[in-house]
């Protein structure tokens, strides 16, 4: 099996045009169709490329992209905090590639980084990587799956997503399934807020008597809370923008609550600062910490930023007493525990191999539905015609036996055909399904259909 950074063959750097053309899976009439990926992601672009693009994300509208029903047929966008993606069905791959990173703002003079750009075979086992949690930060989290199904409903819902991507998406849907199930790489409690509590026992060796800040009400925060407390830090507050829900959460954790806007004037007090909030600016800069510098009598001030976008300006790395840390800042940490899990990665791998496979057999059977339909059509036409010239030399026969004559001809035709359409299918699930079909249509003098696998 490839190791991970195989699997970045076809990586450029934006404004590059040349795109490996690898392995076409089937054709809509004369035409190619590819599967077309790109996007960035933890593995190749920092934080804060991901996080500047995670802003303009919000403002793309796939259903108003003018490629959308010109070189491009299907797309669906999947956007977290760590990965930003386009998945694209695609009649020119060059185009496609070219207006992609247009629409993600890649292109453009001062936000030029490294991207994905992955094609066919390899865009589709990638997103089967990304669903089995291979390609998470932390490896087998589980989020990433409810994330890739709400991508796919929405572009359901838009139009921008119909068969062929619907049926990649499924397909990737079960390979995350299936992985979680019959592998062990979802187990363990192993999180970003588990790496920022093995960060904080690395700078402190003993934390009892310390003071910790606590920025945010969701979930990672309130179990980083439970942790902390546990392991013994006493003074502990925590901060919201929400009223109401940090009065809870202070509540459970048994915990001082403060408003966000008091936050500068507490940071003096405390030794830890861990921050993951939505806020797309900065709740903390360099100049909210300039009475911590001038303190050399305290602690080094710790700071663990876990948002994306990014809650602490990263100019506070330049303030004097204090040490901030983001979340590309604790993939070494998470990467030890990744290694730990090489062998359920490897199963998986092998799992997305059968699944990769299924796909493609399923992709491949598309080509015959057309003539499939043809062919059935062509059938019906010719048992309607004659069963009606058999019927009116019949005469005056009851309702009854007419509806036994209907049947019985429609169960030949149903049998005569059943097994050239078995074989058509299989032959296309191997890959043969145009030379098979173009048999076919040439045996029946049937016209060759319009394809409508996209419509």
């Amino acid at each position: 099996m490839a190791a991970r950074g195989d699997n970045r063959s076809l990586t450029r750097l934006v404004g590059e045009r040349k795109v490996q053309q690898s392995q076409i899976l089937f054709r809509s009439g004369d035409k190619p169709i590819n599967f077309v990926m790109v996007g960035v992601d933890h593995h190749t672009t920092p934080i804060s490329a991901r996080e500047s693009l995670m802003t303009h994300v919000s403002t793309i509208d796939l259903t108003k992209f003018s490629g959308i029903g010109k070189t491009i047929s299907e797309a669906v966008l999947l956007s977290t905090c760590n990965r930003v993606e386009i998945y694209a069905v695609s009649h020119d791959v060059e185009r496609t590639v070219a207006e992609l990173q247009v629409l993600l703002g890649t292109g453009t003079e001062g936000n030029r980084f490294p991207i994905n750009i992955l094609i066919n075979e390899d865009a589709a086992r990638h997103l089967f990587r990304v669903a089995a949690g291979i390609e998470s930060l932390v490896t087998g989290e589980p989020q990433i799956l409810t994330q890739l199904k709400r991508a796919v409903v929405d572009a359901t819902g838009d139009k921008t997503s119909r068969k062929v991507m619907s049926g990649l998406f499924t397909r990737a849907v079960r390979a995350g399934n299936r992985a979680r199930k019959e592998t062990s790489i979802g187990s363990g409690d192993v999180s970003v807020g588990w790496a920022a509590m093995k960060l904080i026992e690395e700078v402190y060796t003993e934390l009892k008597g310390l003071s910790l800040l606590l920025v945010g009400t969701g979930k990672m925060i309130r179990l980083i809370g439970e942790e902390l407390k546990a392991k013994g830090i006493a003074r502990v507050a925590i901060a919201g923008r929400n009223q109401q829900r940090t009065s809870e959460v202070s509540e459970h954790l048994g915990v001082r609550p403060i408003e966000t806007n008091k936050l500068r004037h507490l940071i003096d007090d405390v030794d830890i600062v861990i921050s993951a909030t939505n806020s797309e600016l900065p709740i903390l800069r360099a100049e909210d910490l300039a009475q911590i510098s001038s303190n050399q009598d305290r602690n080094k001030l710790l700071l663990i930023d876990l948002a994306v976008p990014r809650n602490i300006d990263p100019s506070v790395r330049e303030v004097d007493n204090v040490k901030l840390y983001n979340v590309d800042d604790l993939e070494p940490i998470i990467e030890s525990y990744t290694r730990s899990k090489s062998g359920e990665v490897r199963k998986v791998e092998n799992l997305i191999d059968e699944e990769i496979l299924k796909f493609e057999r399923w992709h491949n059977s598309m080509q015959a539905t057309p003539t499939l339909k043809a062919f059935r059509e062509a059938g019906e036409k010719i048992r309607y015609k004659e069963t009606q010239k058999g019927l009116r030399l019949l005469g005056d026969i009851s309702e009854h036996d007419r509806r036994v004559i209907q049947s019985m001809t429609k169960r030949i035709v149903k049998a005569l055909l059943h097994t050239p359409s078995l074989k058509l299918k299989e032959y296309a699930e191997k890959g043969d399904g145009e030379l098979y079909s173009d048999a076919l249509l040439d045996l029946f003098e049937l016209r060759k259909p319009s394809d409508e696998r996209n419509r």
